[in-house]
């Protein structure tokens, strides 16, 4: 009789030491959500371009999300490279047949530092118009001491990483240029969640169930789970209000991979 009450006390003492480290862990990945959250939107920045119809001589000012992607080629010898991402479609101006009438190459990023918003001047690296991607590099030296790269998408081009469905997922940007400064100041970009709904195998692109507004392409993904980095939205899908297109990390791997090779081969 005495040993039946020693075990069912002991399940009641497991039972309890389970629900107190249950709380526990919820309260901890809640507050690492929450710094994951602010994290993640310190990383944006704003693009801007402007374009002159070649017909009508009308300009247009073009802008979009952005963010700063370090490239890491060798970790132990710390070589790695800083460009601007962004989505394609925002450097174009098309027709009502969706015919290219007009395309830039440079623009304004729009980066917050410190207590200000740096603004830097950038130009295409190259460009994947079907990806709807587009690599930029800043024209001017950026100073030291405002570490853009530090609040920025961190890729190893030896990692992969696959989304996968269900998958919770924050996303951060400037959908209809909410957060914007104008006094350059400091912009807030927004930091929005939601959860993976699709992945096929061997497409370059998944679909993400999230709120998504014009100005949202060109936002980094990240996982709510481990922060790994997914991919960049690039575009509602047709008639949802809540669904949206984003090519996967590992597409972009595979295509700098792709740029490195091809420009070490011109070197030989």
């Amino acid at each position: 009789m005495i040993t039946h009450k020693r075990k069912i006390l002991g399940f009641l003492i497991i039972i309890c030491l389970l629900q107190l480290f249950n709380s526990l862990l919820s309260v901890t990945m809640a507050g690492n959500l929450e710094n994951f959250a602010h994290t993640l939107s310190l990383v944006p920045s704003l693009f801007q371009t402007y374009i002159t119809h070649p017909d009508s001589a009308i300009r247009y000012i073009k802008q979009s999300t952005c963010f700063p992607m370090k490239v890491t080629l060798d970790a132990e010898k710390d070589q790695s490279l800083l460009f601007f991402v962004l989505n394609y479609h925002t450097l174009i101006l098309t027709d009502s047949l969706g015919n290219i009438v007009k395309e830039v190459d440079s623009g304004m990023v729009f980066r917050n530092a410190k207590d200000t918003v740096i603004t830097l001047r950038v130009k295409v690296v190259r460009k994947n118009p079907n990806l709807d991607l587009v690599l930029m590099e800043n024209v001017d030296k950026i100073p030291p001491a405002f570490n853009i790269e530090t609040t920025g998408i961190k890729i190893d081009l030896n990692e992969q990483v696959e989304p996968q469905v269900g998958e919770k997922i924050f996303y951060s940007g400037f959908p209809l240029l909410l957060g914007q400064d104008a006094t350059l100041k400091q912009n807030y970009p927004l930091v929005l969640d939601g959860l993976v709904s699709q992945v096929i195998p061997n497409k370059p692109d998944f679909i993400v169930q999230a709120p998504i507004f014009s100005g949202a392409s060109g936002s980094p993904i990240m996982s709510q789970n481990d922060g790994r980095f997914l991919g960049v939205i690039c575009g509602k899908v047709p008639g949802q209000e809540s669904l949206f297109y984003a090519v996967k990390a590992n597409t972009i791997r595979a295509w700098i991979k792709g740029i490195l090779s091809e420009a070490f081969k011109k070197k030989q």
